[in-house]
Parts: C-alpha cells; structure tokens; sequence
C-alpha cells in the first residue's frame, strides 16, 4: 500500500474512533459533531508524523473535559491504527532512502 493511501487509511480509521468515542461517551445529539470529525495526517519537512484532529469549535473543549482522543487511542480498536502507522513510517522510510 503507497504513503498516500495508508495516510487515507489512518485517517479513516482514526476518525471512526473518534466518532465512535463521542457515542460511547454519549455526547451525540443531532450528529453535527460527529459529522464534523475530519482526522489529516500529515508528515512535517522534518519527517515527524502529525494526526490533527479537528471539528466543531466545541470538541476541543469537549475532549478536555471527557479525554475523547486519549480514550479512542487508549481503546483496544486503536491497535489496528497502530499497525497502519507503523507501516506508514516504513514506507516513508523506503522512500526516503531511495531518494
């Protein structure tokens, strides 16, 4: 799988934790929130992985209050999330070397 379609992948992935976290949490009303859930991720010039979470205005004060990312992170569903950013930072890797 290229870097471009493993980033899609964990940004996916990462967003369905997140949205599935704001469930368990019951912070779901209309689903606005968990609609605007967008998850990037990106590699920096200096090669270091970034996963910016971002939605409403209001879900950064609602994951300081209820830990949304820290607990969608911690939940066993993040290992597959894991693996695909340990392949990822292989790829990128590779590819930096051939380079």
């Amino acid at each position: 799988m290229g870097i471009s379609s493993l980033k899609n992948k964990i940004s996916k992935d990462m967003t369905n934790l997140i949205q599935d976290e704001l469930v368990k949490k019951g912070l779901v009303d209309t689903g606005k929130l968990k609609r605007s859930i967008k998850t990037e991720v990106k590699f920096t010039n200096k090669g270091k992985l970034d996963i910016n979470v971002a939605g409403e205005d209001y879900f950064k004060f609602l994951d300081n209050k209820f830990d949304i990312v820290k607990d969608a992170m911690n939940s066993s569903s993040f290992k597959k999330v894991s693996e695909s950013i340990e392949e990822l930072y292989v790829e990128f890797l590779e590819q930096q070397l051939d380079n």
